[in-house]
């Protein structure tokens, strides 16, 4: 099935945009949303596009095995995390508000 969408510029260099930082061509990002909106709504939530690039793969699989490592059920531990990411969010919005980045 071919569709036709009339987008804003700004909608096509947004588009652009997270298509690049995803390694793919704006059709495969397009089409990746429309199949994660199919996944989500028929309750089978989200997996991994098989259009995402075997390097991004790759990272992703890293990232996931760290947070294997790092599984707690310890409540001091939790609390550490959450004060820690807490104060990161802090200092980044500050960073962004200094450089008149939007936050």
């Amino acid at each position: 099935m071919t569709v036709t969408l009339e987008l804003k510029p700004e909608e096509v260099a947004a588009l652009s945009a997270k298509a690049t930082a995803r390694g793919v061509d704006v059709a495969t990002l397009l089409h990746d949303l429309v199949a994660h909106e199919m996944r989500t709504e028929n309750g089978a939530g989200a997996a991994v596009s098989p259009a995402i690039s075997a390097r991004n793969r790759a990272a992703i699989a890293l990232l996931d095995s760290w947070d294997k490592e790092d599984e707690t059920d310890d409540e001091d531990e939790l609390a550490r995390r959450d004060t820690e990411l807490a104060e990161l969010k802090v200092n980044l919005n500050r960073w962004r508000t200094e450089e008149g980045l939007s936050i």
